[in-house]
């Protein structure tokens, strides 16, 4: 991993240089503010806490290729200069006073980041296709009487063919049933590899031994994943948005997979955009998948510093990550769990984005409360320091292992409280919603709290609250600037009826905009503003 992180800063130094070196580059029209602030408000506790990543060897690269941009800045004329500096300070917002109180608050009126919704991986599907209790399956993931989810992923596979959409079987008829029945808001599709005889090392479909997308089929491949994008469309099942890479730091040993260093991307990435445009294509491009989090925040960086400047930085509209934690091979852990490490990106500034394209755990299936809290604990830490606009789940059925939210063995199916706790999200947060700011995105009393609405909307607000502890917490909250009156609890917690089940609604102070609650240990609960 280490050796990948580091090969790919190198190239992305050298290729700055070489950019730095063209004729027609002129470095005084590039937009250098989002460089002059590079570490303000950077908490070195994120950076430690990625102490498996961040080591003093990538540091100092990314350093090196910061001093680069830094003296292409400072370069440029003083009159530019000090336009740009100007243009900050007015672009500037005044940060919130957060002062100590005993009431927790959410400011009704200063929105986040907005939600684009939550998914599920629709491939692997022969389980799901096979299963006799598929349609019930179905409805648990995708209606509003289940998880109402909103986005599907699909794999776009290195060997495909058009005939492969009528065949409905596997991720195609989870695909199409997801979108006729539930009419799914949003359906991107992910890279595995290109076909092998696309790749440096032709036949091998693996990544392993630094296995990459040949450039002389640059465009060959940009019409392979075009031809996709049109098929699904004809099919009802039009793509939101494609990449072109998945996981793309790992040199896969036994599976498809291919390495794309951030050079292979600032090449690639643009021909594609220009490719499915020019063809009347409004499928999004998105950039990375690297499997965890920290790694990403380097990958992503890197990537949007070169298209920055090679003036193509409009050609990429999301960036992603997958929320793995890294595994241990030497202490003898192969399984990856929920990433609990999430921060906001330090490195890239670029993105227009931030999504979650996939998350679970390898390790045995779980149905447990303790389980449902991890996740909703890594959930939370991704939508509040990530600050991520989307989030996918892994698998949405499988047999044995935490990799799904169903678990099935083909006559009967169990949903285990991962699946609960993503729900306390998923049927009460809708694509559109922002994510409001808070007074603190750590624990307080034990519980985690975040706030949600919908900005062009009436009684919209939505909080979910995660209490870790085994004793029941209780808290106070003030809604800044809002007229609410009410709000209704949604309680998940241990045992089979607690899921989302329904509790007397609480009623705010008026003169105060706040309301007292206790929220039950070990537990989830989802606070929905009531109609006036």
């Amino acid at each position: 991993m280490k050796d990948v992180i580091l090969q790919m800063l190198q190239e992305t130094k050298d290729a700055i240089n070489e950019i730095m070196k063209r004729d027609d580059f002129d470095g005084s029209a590039l937009d250098y503010s989002k460089f002059s602030d590079y570490f303000y408000g950077v908490s070195v506790s994120d950076l430690v806490a990625q102490r498996d990543i961040y080591d003093l060897s990538v540091l100092s690269e990314i350093e090196d290729i910061l001093s680069q941009i830094q003296s292409l800045r400072s370069a440029r004329p003083d009159r530019a200069v000090a336009a740009e500096e100007d243009a900050q300070q007015s672009g500037k917002s005044e940060p919130l006073s957060f002062f100590w109180d005993k009431k927790e608050k959410i400011y009704y009126s200063s929105p986040a980041q907005a939600i684009d919704g939550f998914g599920v991986f629709a491939g692997r599907g022969t389980v799901f296709y096979e299963d006799k209790n598929r349609d019930s399956m179905l409805s648990d993931l995708f209606s509003k009487e289940g998880l109402h989810l909103s986005i599907l992923r699909a794999e776009i596979d290195y060997d495909y063919k058009s005939s492969d959409l009528n065949d409905s079987i596997n991720q195609y008829w989870v695909l199409k049933n997801a979108k006729q029945k539930y009419d799914i808001d949003k359906i991107f599709a992910s890279t595995w590899s290109p076909p092998a005889w696309m790749k440096t090392i032709p036949g091998q479909i693996e990544g392993k031994n630094f296995n990459r997308l040949d450039s002389k089929y640059d465009d060959v491949f940009c019409c392979y994943i075009l031809k996709i994008s049109m098929d699904f469309e004809a099919a009802g099942i039009p793509l939101y948005a494609v990449s072109p890479m998945n996981e793309p730091q790992f040199p896969t040993p036994s599976w498809a997979g291919t390495i794309w260093l951030p050079t292979d991307v600032a090449r690639f990435v643009p021909k594609l955009h220009v490719t499915l445009n020019r063809f009347g294509s409004h499928t999004k491009t998105i950039i990375g998948e690297c499997a965890n989090w920290a790694v990403s925040d380097i990958y992503t960086f890197c990537s949007l510093c070169i298209m920055w400047l090679s003036g193509t930085l409009d050609k990429v509209e999301i960036s992603a990550s997958h929320g793995y934690t890294i595994p241990n091979p030497f202490g003898g852990d192969q399984s990856v769990t929920y990433n609990q490490k999430s921060y906001n990106w330090v490195f890239d500034r670029f993105s227009k984005q931030r999504w979650i394209t996939e998350i679970s755990e390898t390790t045995g299936f779980d149905p447990s409360m303790k389980k449902g809290l991890e996740f909703a604990s890594s959930l939370h830490g991704f939508l509040t320091r990530g600050n991520v606009n989307a989030f996918t789940f892994w698998l949405g059925v499988e047999k044995t292992s935490n990799e799904c939210l169903i678990k099935t063995d083909g006559e009967t199916y169990i949903k285990g409280k991962v699946y609960s706790v993503y729900g306390n999200y998923t049927k009460f947060i809708s694509p559109g919603h922002t994510r409001l700011k808070t007074s603190r995105n750590t624990s307080y009393n034990g519980v985690l709290y975040s706030a949600y609405k919908d900005p062009n909307a009436a009684n919209s607000l939505t909080m979910v609250m995660i209490n870790q502890s085994d004793l029941d917490s209780d808290i106070e909250f003030e809604v800044v600037d809002s007229g609410i009156q009410a709000l209704t609890p949604y309680l998940t917690a241990e045992g089979d009826d607690n899921n989302w089940k329904k509790l007397d609604d609480i009623h705010l102070d008026k003169s105060s905009n706040s309301f007292k609650t206790s929220i039950p240990a070990n537990s989830v609960v989802t606070f929905k503003e009531v109609a006036a």
